[in-house]
């Protein structure tokens, strides 16, 4: 049996007493030596007190341009860096992920690099372990990238030396083997980097031995429609393309897939309802043709026919039982994505292209993980919006697309120099792109440049209407974005009328 003590128990109210006095005496032992205490309301400013956490004794605190809030007595005019509108969507929902559930340091950083996995570094707590693992990922991504599709381009990524070098050798020496041994395939591989400065005179060499070899005249034909869309959708490439497609139905009448690369061609050239015919002729000859239908899904986006576009995905999804076409999903993620209640199910499918084992789809996945960051940014989810464009950047560095999305993301974060900079580099990777201009032109009238904001709005003007990677209804939202732009920087240049002018074509657009 138990001794019972012999201590009589201290009543309540002395042990809250005792509490007090001793929770006095620690605040008094982390005092400095003659350091008075702080305490709101005093009237004296003093201790840890500061205006925002004691206005009563520090005063009201002053707006100072630059700090990310727009505070009393500053206007758009004063201080665009705080103040100006961030034109945005309205914001979706999206579930809450839970991706650090790692017990060690250690452990986030070898899950990163076995699954190639940039957003597990960010569960790392210490910064200079996590910007460690980030470069290991992204290194690692590179180099295996690299060994499966044999791009040398991709080597230059790696930051560490030894590797780099090594990469470099082993490709170099791949390609010789593989040029002679079979070549065909190599452009191919070639062809899915986007790499077409090498891949196409490797096919005309083909065609000057053999000029009705079949595979290389539908090879040149995606080559050179796929090189077109950079050149506006017309232009030498664009003749090129038709050219070899129609010597190649000339050698195969019967070809599926020959119709389904005529309408590519006819895509490039914005001929939308002829290329649909072309697939339409192709879905004849083989039914239960993947490729056709996601082509044809694609040319239903174009034409805003969405509903037809999601029927044609569906029947692909059906095709592809083992979810080894990722191209499917990455279409159903962007279709998605524009529908706020189905934010969720975009993002799902757009897991399934950057979960695939495949390291040869690199264009996918990084368009896939610029998916995510949209999806991400519009639910305010930055950080994440921030991994996933990282993660983009693995795969493809010279993507524009994502340096354009970078652009954005840094504008509704109201960093307008890192945004201007991420603008500009889209742009020198492709003066094409309209949606830059409309990030560009945003950053410059951020920082108060507005002469050069009207420049820049003016020029994506200019591009919007021929613009390749524009589809029809987006061609429409991007110039509404600018004229807003406009008027709003005509408006704290005060010229109204120059306001009015370039609101009322803003407003006179129905999306």
């Amino acid at each position: 049996m138990a001794k019972k003590s012999t201590k009589s128990p201290l009543p309540l109210p002395l042990l809250a007493v005792i509490a007090a006095i001793l929770i006095i005496i620690v605040v008094f032992l982390s005092m400095k030596p003659g350091e008075k205490q702080a305490v709101c309301g005093d009237d004296a400013c003093d201790g840890a007190e500061t205006c925002s956490s004691c206005p009563q004794d520090c005063g009201a605190c002053v707006p100072v341009c630059g700090d990310g809030a727009c505070g009393s007595g500053e206007t758009e005019a004063s201080c665009p860096q705080d103040c100006a509108p961030v034109f945005v969507g309205p914001p979706i929902e999206l579930p809450e992920t839970v991706i650090c559930n790692f017990s060690t340091n250690a452990e986030a950083h070898a899950r990163a690099s076995a699954e190639n996995r940039l957003d597990y570094c960010n569960c790392i707590d210490s910064e200079s372990l996590k910007e460690s693992c980030k470069r290991s990922v992204a290194d690692s991504t590179a180099f295996t990238t690299a060994m499966y599709t044999f791009d040398v381009r991709l080597c230059d990524n790696i930051t560490n030396p030894y590797a780099k070098e090594s990469c470099t050798s082993i490709i170099l020496d791949a390609v010789d083997q593989l040029i002679q041994e079979d070549p065909l395939y190599f452009i191919y591989l070639y062809a899915n980097t986007q790499n077409y400065d090498e891949a196409i005179p490797l096919l005309e060499d083909l065609l000057a031995e053999d000029p009705d070899n079949y595979g290389a005249l539908i090879g040149l034909a995606i080559l050179y429609s796929d090189k077109s869309w950079a050149e506006l959708g017309s232009g030498e490439y664009t003749d090129k393309a038709m050219n070899a497609i129609t010597r190649a139905l000339e050698v195969n009448p019967n070809s599926a897939v020959g119709y389904r690369i005529q309408a590519q061609v006819y895509k490039a050239r914005g001929e939308v309802d002829k290329a649909i015919e072309s697939y339409n002729r192709s879905l004849q000859i083989d039914p239960d043709f993947i490729d056709a239908y996601v082509g044809r899904a694609h040319a239903y986006r174009m034409m805003g026919a969405y509903l037809l576009a999601l029927d044609d995905l569906n029947k692909a999804k059906e095709l592809d039982p083992d979810r080894e076409r990722i191209d499917i999903y990455l279409q159903l993620c962007v279709l998605l994505s524009g529908e706020d209640d189905r934010a969720e199910e975009a993002l799902d499918n757009c897991e399934i292209v950057v979960s695939s084992p495949s390291p040869v789809f690199t264009a996918e996945k990084s368009d896939a993980h610029l998916e995510m960051a949209y999806l991400y940014m519009r639910a305010g989810k930055y950080v994440e919006a921030m991994d996933n464009l990282e993660a983009s950047l693995t795969y493809q560095p010279e993507n524009a697309n994502t340096h354009t999305q970078l652009a954005e993301l840094y504008n509704r974060q109201r960093n307008f120099t890192l945004a201007q900079e991420s603008a500009e580099e889209a742009i020198s990777l492709d003066p094409q792109k309209t949606k830059a201009y409309v990030e560009l032109s945003y950053a410059l009238y951020g920082q108060g440049k507005f002469q050069d904001a009207i420049a820049k709005a003016m020029k994506g003007l200019e591009l919007a209407d021929s613009d390749p990677g524009l589809l029809g209804p987006q061609k429409e939202a991007i110039k509404q974005d600018l004229y807003y732009i406009l008027a709003t920087v005509y408006r704290d240049m005060g010229d109204s009328a120059n306001e009015a002018k370039y609101k009322g074509l803003g407003d006179a657009i129905v999306l």
